[in-house]
């Protein structure tokens, strides 16, 4: 199974006729989802990570560099699968690391691609396998990593996208979910500025840690992990 997106929510005062700008996740590298070069066999399932849902100051391209810094509130998505892995569900302060395989027919349990985090993208997973003409890759700010050649799943988007899942031995293994981020949330950790997406600190230690340069900031916020139950849209 590809990895679940998370959930995020939170109260924020706007401005009259302030504008913000809703970007939602989907497959096929869509807003930060790892995606290969599919061949038609693989293009469903595998080698695309999901993509993040986002809300954001500054609209464009979804990969443009100033609209990703504007993000002040980042909805994780999920690794996708690869031949019995599941994929890392999206994460809250951090992505979850991609499942790997039971099957017995399968090795490499160490490849699967790992989450993003809030300062980092995920590590990618390991690779050992000599006919690779796609190597895994690691996740990045807004970016999940690509996974190795068509049978390693790749990361899913987010704050942090998670990373691509690598090819050990024929093993085949699913790829890390991405990082979720709320401005004013506890744990999470904002960039320095619109032009420089250096984290605030390395370490969070209080709540200024987390407020979007643009001084945009969520109370009562939520986040919850891909991997639990959802709230009812009731």
């Amino acid at each position: 199974r590809n990895g679940a997106g998370a959930y995020t929510s939170g109260i924020i005062n706007l401005e009259k006729e302030e504008i913000m700008y809703i970007y939602v996740g989907g497959m096929k590298g869509y807003n930060g989802g790892g995606i290969q070069k599919p061949t038609e066999s693989h293009m469903a399932n595998e080698g695309c990570g999901g993509g993040a849902t986002d809300i954001r100051l500054k609209n464009g391209l979804w990969n443009n560099s100033v609209g990703l810094s504007s993000r002040i509130m980042v909805a994780a998505g999920g690794g996708s699968l690869s031949h019995g892995g599941d994929g890392g569900p999206g994460g809250t302060l951090r992505g979850m690391d991609g499942i790997p395989t039971t099957d017995p027919s399968y090795t490499g349990a160490n490849s699967c691609g790992y989450g993003g985090t809030q300062i980092a993208g995920g590590a990618k997973g390991y690779h050992n396998f000599s006919s690779s003409t796609t190597l895994p890759t690691a996740g990045s700010f807004g970016i999940g990593g690509k996974g190795e050649n068509y049978y390693g799943g790749s990361g899913g988007g987010g704050y942090y996208g998670g990373g691509g899942a690598g090819i050990n031995l024929g093993g085949k293994a699913a790829g890390g979910g991405g990082s979720s981020y709320m401005s004013g949330y506890p744990g999470c950790i904002a960039i320095q500025s619109e032009t420089n997406q250096v984290p605030k600190v390395q370490v969070y230690s209080k709540i200024e840690d987390s407020y979007h340069y643009s001084g945009k900031i969520f109370t009562e916020g939520i986040m919850i992990a891909g991997n639990a139950e959802m709230p009812n849209y009731n």
